[in-house]
């Protein structure tokens, strides 16, 4: 099995970071996407979700506190208010769907505003908490599994794209769900703004990793085209209609643009960690008279750690 790029079909790549059982990040020097190499079973991942391995990053087993559900409520209600804010001119038929609908929180506002909703969940503790706490249609299967025989206004695809083996024929499969008219909404985890350490930001379950313009490729690839795209946050948020003309433009430049970003980022995250993790010290043992020279300490190694460069592998 080679090692080729999905989205450009290119074979020359670099290794970004080792990960755990054997399963590596690779950067293509092409276009710049990033993905897990060797990929893994799809029946393997599909048994993962099914049994709930994934199933703790949504707090399942709590039971929430009136104030939770509370939070939670809100904060699903200012998702779909920014999602209505740029669909309103695209819905006629008020239909929705929304592929790893997870606990159901989304889709529950679109019904609450009178849309005709479909999720469709691999989990089954995840498919079933969103039946019997929100009266959803929810399919427990993996959407490449799933026959569905209409096309929907809104296709809803939130932290769901980077976990996918395949996205070619993922993306394909939402194409032909949707009509002319209908909105497609991304929201992916951005590499220029990991917002923690890099060792946790490449997660083993995230098998590509997007930038905006490797984003904006995959969708191209798959004849969709971004309307409107917003980087403001740590995540991608692209609003996607059909364009059977697109193609791809794939920049050269963008893997050099994205090793030295994450170079930088990790040596700025290591040092900033180095003091924070230094100050806290200082803190707990109140050592006011040391405090002069542990930080001219600090200033000295800064100094020549800022002339260290970082090899790729991260």
């Amino acid at each position: 099995m080679s090692n080729k790029c999905v989205l450009c079909n290119s074979e020359k790549s670099i290794l970004l970071k080792t990960g755990n059982k054997k399963i590596n990040n690779f950067i293509c020097k092409k276009c710049g996407l990033v993905y897990v190499w060797p990929t893994v079973n799809e029946n393997r991942i599909f048994s993962y979700y099914k049994n709930g391995h994934y199933d703790s990053s949504h707090n399942v087993k709590i039971r929430f506190s009136k104030k939770r559900l509370e939070g939670i409520f809100l904060g699903a209600n200012d998702k779909y208010n920014y999602i209505y804010k740029y669909i309103k001119k695209h819905i006629k038929n008020k239909t929705v769907l929304e592929i790893g609908c997870a606990t159901g929180h989304i889709l529950n506002i679109f019904k609450l505003k009178g849309f005709d909703v479909l999720g469709v969940e691999p989990s089954e503790k995840l498919a079933e908490f969103a039946k019997i706490n929100y009266n959803v249609n929810v399919v427990n299967d993996m959407f490449e599994n799933v026959k569905i025989n209409k096309s929907y206004d809104l296709v809803l695809c939130l932290h769901t794209l980077e976990h996918v083996i395949n996205p070619r024929r993922f993306l394909l499969k939402i194409n032909k769900l949707m009509s002319n008219n209908s909105i497609l909404f991304i929201e992916v985890p951005n590499i220029y703004k990991p917002q923690n350490s890099l060792k946790k930001f490449f997660d083993c379950s995230h098998f590509y990793t997007y930038s905006p313009k490797t984003l904006w490729n995959m969708l191209a690839l798959n004849k969709f085209k971004i309307i409107y795209l917003d980087t403001k946050n740590s995540q991608i948020k692209a609003f996607c209609i059909k364009d059977k003309d697109i193609k791809p433009i794939i920049d050269p430049n963008e893997y050099k643009r994205e090793i030295t970003f994450l170079n930088r980022y990790k040596k700025n995250y290591i040092i900033k960690g180095y003091f924070i993790s230094s100050f806290f010290r200082f803190l707990k043992y109140k050592s006011t008279i040391l405090l002069p020279i542990s930080l001219l300490k600090k200033i000295k190694r800064f100094k020549k750690y800022k002339k260290i460069k970082f090899n790729i592998v991260l």
